[in-house]
């Protein structure tokens, strides 16, 4: 299954989650996914320069 289909199961999910926390912890849940997708992106780009093929691989295997 490729990423981007789960792209609306998780965003429903951080969005209930949200709604759950108070604003402090929600800034810190905001700030703490901003620094994850950061590494991710650098992560799975460093694997692209490594191997072409392991790009998709690594952004689905993230979002499972």
């Amino acid at each position: 299954m490729h990423f981007l289909s789960r792209m609306p199961q998780l965003n429903q999910n951080y969005q209930a989650l949200m709604n759950q926390l108070p604003a402090s912890a929600q800034e810190l849940l905001r700030d703490t996914q901003r620094l994850w997708l950061r590494y991710n992106d650098a992560n799975c780009e460093l694997k692209l320069i490594l191997d072409e093929k392991a790009f998709t691989s690594c952004k689905t295997d993230a979002t499972l």
